[in-house]
């Protein structure tokens, strides 16, 4: 058995001041809904923008109607359409959390916008996201 410390924790341990973006931040919500009637694959919806600074968290929450068979959502950023969420199955109702572990918790340089795509197929139903950010 192993008894190992985090990079912060061992920071804090041995008496420094650590970023308030990583110890100690401030937990903000942004929420946004859209309702989609016939929005065809590859369309987009712009559901935020996180500002520069923020670190993105994986509590974050997209739900969503059941939006039609094959279809998927995947969150990004605008550029890259799966940069916090890999396309991910919305055929049924459900929730869908964020799940690109190199793009969350890390610090935004600048600000940004959030971007969910749909694909597979036209979609119709309702779209919810409650997105948790730290700054």
């Amino acid at each position: 058995m192993s008894a190992v410390k985090g990079v912060n924790y061992t920071l804090y341990a041995a008496g420094t001041i650590l970023d308030p973006g990583a110890w100690g931040s401030r937990v903000q919500l942004m929420y946004d809904e859209y309702e989609a009637e016939g929005l065809t694959t590859a369309s987009t919806i712009t559901v935020g923008v996180l500002p520069a600074g923020a670190r993105l968290l994986p509590n974050s929450i997209i739900m969503h109607d059941a939006l039609g068979t094959s279809r998927t959502l995947a969150l990004g950023d605008g550029t890259t359409a799966n940069k916090f969420m890999a396309a991910t199955a919305a055929a049924s109702a459900g929730k869908l959390w964020l799940t690109a572990i190199d793009e969350l918790g890390v610090r935004l340089a600048a600000s940004t916008n959030l971007v969910l795509t749909i694909a597979g197929g036209t979609g119709t139903g309702t779209i919810k996201s409650f997105i948790l950010y730290a700054l």
